[in-house]
């Protein structure tokens, strides 16, 4: 759901944005992971040099907004 969101959101911006289940980030090799509170630890220990943003909600969390913001402004973004 949040994946189809943000791609509808992104697409006129050259940002590719997928859906995978954390056994399976190794094979996406993405700049960035956004996962719900829950796969957090699993995400980062699976990726531990990509940058994980978690949520808690998956409708109006302001985590996602942020992400967007950031990437609609050309900001980095880190998980600290």
């Amino acid at each position: 759901m949040i994946a189809k969101q943000l791609a509808k959101t992104l697409k006129d911006h050259d940002v590719v944005v997928t859906h995978s289940p954390v056994n399976q980030l190794e094979d996406e090799n993405p700049d960035l992971i956004l996962c719900h509170r829950g796969l957090g630890q699993r995400a980062k220990q699976a990726m531990p040099n990509t940058p994980v943003v978690v949520f808690d909600m998956f409708l109006g969390d302001p985590k996602i907004q942020s992400v967007v913001n950031a990437i609609l402004e050309g900001e980095l973004i880190s998980d600290e």
